[in-house]
């Protein structure tokens, strides 16, 4: 029985869109319009953007995660 749950589920995941980047027609994976290519753009811009003003879909680009608990320690000053 589980194998046939865990089946089911992968085809249920499967048959839901890739949201995290436009159809290879260059289109909205949630409604279907066209959408802004930000690629080139510098600054705060979503790299994906639906056209279609009552779509909200959008991807934006990732950000390196800061690491605020391991600062090195500045040359010449005290580790402690």
């Amino acid at each position: 029985m589980p194998l046939l749950n865990t089946r089911k589920l992968l085809e249920e995941v499967l048959a839901q869109p890739d949201l995290t980047r436009p159809t290879k027609a260059g289109r909205c994976p949630k409604c279907g319009s066209r959408v802004w290519d930000n690629r080139q753009k510098q600054g705060n811009w979503p790299i994906w953007k639906c056209r279609n003003a009552e779509c909200n879909w959008r991807v934006w680009p990732r950000h390196p995660q800061m690491n605020y608990g391991n600062k090195p320690a500045a040359r010449g000053g005290r580790t402690n």
